[in-house]
């Protein structure tokens, strides 16, 4: 089997294996939250232009592009790694809300779908390593993948564009970090500090 077809055969068989494993008597304990994931969803989702998770205030881009925040700018924390590393970054369109109803509770998933840049450095992001920022392409989208994240995975980011005197970088953006508005970094004073 290629690729594709290992694929195909995976989504199609994975939801029917999903709901029969979590009803039998195979998996006895199972949580009440996943016996509700493995029910069908709703037959329709409830859509927002914003939304708060992980202390950051989210807007999609078209609902944000004339805010005088810009709220729309997302990078995806690794897996496996740090949390100052990230694997994606894109701009959120739009924000979807999922309902599954198990026997006893509502659960609710709530997905970002977004565009995403280009990962190959020779393609799309790069790290700057001197200031530590990463450099993307804004040009360069990703056109095969998956646009959905959860979005309890997204992170803030803002994207800067170079001066136009960086000839070498002219039309790249540079993504910086945002810090969660409840997190504040004060200076140490030693007066403060208890013996």
């Amino acid at each position: 089997m290629n690729p594709q077809q290992i694929q195909a055969k995976r989504e199609r068989d994975l939801v029917p294996w999903f709901e029969q494993a979590v009803i039998s008597d195979e998996f006895i304990n199972v949580y009440e939250h996943i016996k509700g994931l493995s029910n069908d969803p709703k037959n329709y989702v409830s859509c927002y232009n914003g939304y708060i998770v992980n202390e950051f205030r989210f807007h999609t881009a078209l609902y944000g592009r004339n805010k005088r925040t810009m709220n729309y700018d997302v990078g995806v924390v690794r897996s496996i790694g740090t949390e100052s590393d990230y694997d994606f970054y894109g701009v959120l369109q739009e924000i979807i809300q999922i309902e599954y109803y198990g026997s006893i509770h509502r659960q609710v998933v709530v997905l970002f779908k977004c565009d995403w840049y280009k990962i190959p450095p020779a393609q799309g992001v790069q790290v700057d390593q001197k200031h530590r920022l990463v450099d993307i392409n804004p040009r360069r989208y990703l056109r095969s993948y998956e646009p959905f994240i959860l979005a309890s995975l997204a992170r803030q980011v803002n994207y800067t564009p170079y001066p136009s005197i960086n000839h070498e970088r002219r039309g790249w953006i540079a993504a910086l970090k945002i810090k969660a508005r409840s997190i504040i970094e004060a200076p140490e004073n030693k007066d403060d500090q208890q013996e």
